[in-house]
């Protein structure tokens, strides 16, 4: 049973978020893609699928944000608000409900008003690297030629996970030892201590659910295995409800990789349809054959 003042919590949490929503939109980086609507999974998917086929794309490292949610600095969220809402009843609202989140600090998972402000606060961290990371860094050979290049070629935040990919080893290690030190000076988080730079030619980004090459985009092994054994079970099995949606959830991940043999060895499609049409038979009230 959930109480009026968590309901009363839930309406105002929503409208803050809302009221906000043109910060957020301007605000955090185009390739911030988790908990924003018309990216998501897709949107990371599609961009990282393009810049491993470039040919600047040879080395990538992925970071992970240590607790990012119950790490947020709330002093530092609410300077970073205070400096860009002009409107002091607004800011009021965010702070009080902020602040009532448990703990001292961080913000709580699950909430419409956190998943916003989590990526307005890491937003600085994006334009960061975006910026200070991608701008031009120079060197002089002994003839004094000025060679110009990028550290990163490419950023991607998705929540707390961070890729960067660019064309040397070199580059991005002095890439990752910058933007940890700007995680930790300005916003107080830390980067998970355990990061390799990696060869895209040698070893696949593993990231948002998928593992990219530059010819080739799979599905991330543990997913892989899971749809495989809810469509090995549908096809010898009654199709039941939650067999159903099991299919259907798996389904997206088989359909937007280079998994078209491996469908149509295992009739993925033929039984992916029977699935749908269970779940609709049941909406309507209807019942199957």
């Amino acid at each position: 049973i959930i109480g009026r003042e968590t309901i009363e919590h839930q309406i105002h949490d929503y409208v803050a978020a809302r009221a906000l929503m043109p910060l957020f939109h301007a605000k955090i980086g185009r390739w911030q893609t988790a908990s924003i609507p018309g990216r998501g999974i897709n949107d990371a998917r599609k961009a990282i699928r393009k810049w491993v086929r470039e040919r600047d794309s040879r080395v990538f490292v992925k970071l992970d944000v240590v607790k990012c949610y119950p790490s947020i600095d709330r002093a530092v969220l609410k300077t970073m608000l205070a400096h860009d809402v002009g409107d002091r009843r607004l800011l009021r609202l965010v702070f009080t409900l902020v602040d009532q989140y448990r703990g001292d600090r961080g913000l709580n998972i699950g909430s419409y008003l956190s998943q916003w402000l989590a990526n307005y606060y890491l937003s600085a961290a994006w334009h960061y690297a975006e910026g200070s990371l991608s701008a031009v860094r120079r060197s002089r050979r002994r003839q004094g030629e000025e060679i110009r290049r990028r550290l990163v070629t490419h950023v991607l935040f998705y929540a707390d996970d961070i890729l960067l990919i660019g064309r040397s080893k070199r580059d991005l290690t002095i890439a990752v030892k910058r933007l940890r030190g700007f995680l930790r000076d300005r916003l107080h988080l830390e980067i998970h201590p355990t990061w390799n730079v990696k060869h895209i030619e040698v070893e696949p980004i593993d990231m948002v659910g998928y593992t990219f090459r530059p010819g080739r985009t799979g599905v991330r092994p543990a997913i892989f295995l899971r749809a495989e054994r809810a469509y090995s079970r549908a096809a010898k099995r009654p199709m039941t409800m939650a067999m159903a949606r099991k299919c259907i959830s798996y389904y997206g991940w088989l359909y937007h990789s280079d998994s078209v043999a491996f469908r149509r060895r295992h009739d993925i499609d033929r039984i992916f349809h029977q699935a749908r049409h269970v779940v609709s038979a049941t909406k309507t009230g209807r019942t199957t054959q």
